[in-house]
């Protein structure tokens, strides 16, 4: 590994964690992982390897992501990989080069709640959520109150049927009313649908996705749909109706003259 960094070419360094990579992804569900390195850049096996990952780089950060991006447990970051002269025991791989370790604490991408705290702001949402006495794996943090009669957890089940970075779809099943969290981060323009009936999708423990379910089976479809679509959409109708008024009146204009003319 010291003989690799200096090449100082990152690149290679990246290919050389192909093997790691490739262990990573065999293992089941869907999990992300991180590069834990002594030095500021990290390869990106986001991209290199199809890896879901916390990291990347970019001249700005949401501000929800700058909240969550400390509570890598809470984003469902299951695997880290560092260099293997790395001390701490329990790797789950080993080859020359490097180490990965398994989070077992890490939450899954999706999971279901049936109480709710609420926090006035973001940093008070974060502060509540560092606490050790609350448990987010029973418990949101929301902005404004939202209770759930039951409050029962016996037996409540989620699974992803597709996953792509601007749609999912989710089934749930809940022995009472609860809501649906998942370990993504929460950005207007997300839409969601569940049993064909549109949901508002709520802001959850600083800054993840939160969705009210119903008791009972539960068809979730998430969808990203950006403001300017919606933008996109009302230019080109405002546009068809001035020209379909200016035909119109085109039409009016030319019928008239075509009066005169033959009077």
């Amino acid at each position: 590994k010291d003989e690799l960094a200096k090449t100082g070419d990152m690149y290679v360094e990246a290919l050389s964690m192909r093997p790691a990579a490739k262990f990573i992804e065999d293992q089941p569900g869907l999990k992300r992982v991180s590069v834990r390195l002594d030095v500021d850049h990290q390869p990106n096996v986001g991209d290199i390897f199809g890896l879901q990952w916390i990291w990347g780089g970019g001249a700005t950060v949401l501000k929800d992501y700058s909240h969550l991006f400390p509570r890598e447990d809470l984003m469902n970051v299951r695997y880290r990989i560092e260099p293997s002269s790395t001390p701490d025991p329990g790797a789950v791989y080993q080859d020359s080069l490097w180490k990965v370790y398994e989070n077992r604490k890490a939450f899954p991408r999706a999971w279901i709640v049936h109480q709710t705290v609420v926090a006035s702001s973001d940093e008070a949402a974060v502060a509540l959520a560092e606490r050790t006495s609350t448990d987010l794996h029973k418990v949101g943090i929301v902005e404004t109150p939202l209770s759930f009669p039951g409050g029962g957890i016996a037996n409540d089940s989620v699974s992803f049927q597709e996953y792509q970075a601007g749609a999912m779809k989710l089934r749930a099943r809940t022995s009472s009313p609860g809501m649906l969290i998942l370990s993504e981060v929460y950005y207007p323009g997300w839409r969601a649908v569940v049993n064909g009936k549109p949901i508002p999708v709520i802001r959850v423990d600083g800054g993840i996705r939160g969705i009210p379910l119903a008791s009972g089976e539960s068809r979730v479809e998430m969808e990203y749909v950006p403001v300017i679509a919606w933008i996109g959409v009302l230019s080109t109708l405002l546009t068809t109706l001035v020209c379909a008024w200016l035909a119109w009146r085109s039409w009016l204009l030319t019928r008239s003259v075509g009066k005169e003319l033959a009077e």
